[in-house]
């Protein structure tokens, strides 16, 4: 009926529309999401996000956070190498990602080194043929 009375609609309407979507952390900067195996009988190393995620998501819709990494990773890996990703999904679209780095350097054995770890390994296998 009168300018006053839309205002005051459009203020419902925006503050109803505003209360459907909220910033929501998908990803923490520096927390392990996923884990890379590595040769030569080192351990894993982790893969943590290279930042912290929180896009503003419809709260009435599901969210699906997808790990896209590297099962196992060629030696050497450089602390910060990128080896993965976290995605954000809603509705089936993409809303957000971000990297997953090694959170430390492995360094490729020498030829000493490799040579240690395939006779170790070669003698556990021919144990196990007589246990």
């Amino acid at each position: 009926p009168d300018r006053y009375r839309r205002n005051a609609d459009l203020v419902k309407l925006l503050d109803w529309g505003f209360s459907r979507y909220a910033p929501t952390p998908i990803a923490v900067k520096g927390r392990e999401y996923a884990r890379a195996e590595l040769g030569y009988g080192h351990k894993p190393v982790s893969l943590v996000a290279a930042a912290s995620l929180r896009p503003s998501l419809r709260l009435d819709f599901p969210v699906v956070r997808r790990v896209v990494a590297a099962g196992s990773a060629t030696l050497p890996v450089t602390k910060g190498e990128q080896l993965g990703q976290v995605r954000v999904y809603q509705r089936g679209r993409l809303v957000g990602s971000v990297p997953l780095i090694a959170s430390r350097s492995v360094a490729r054995p020498g030829l000493a080194g490799r040579v240690r770890w395939y006779a170790t390994r070669t003698l556990e296998h021919v144990g196990g043929w007589f246990s």
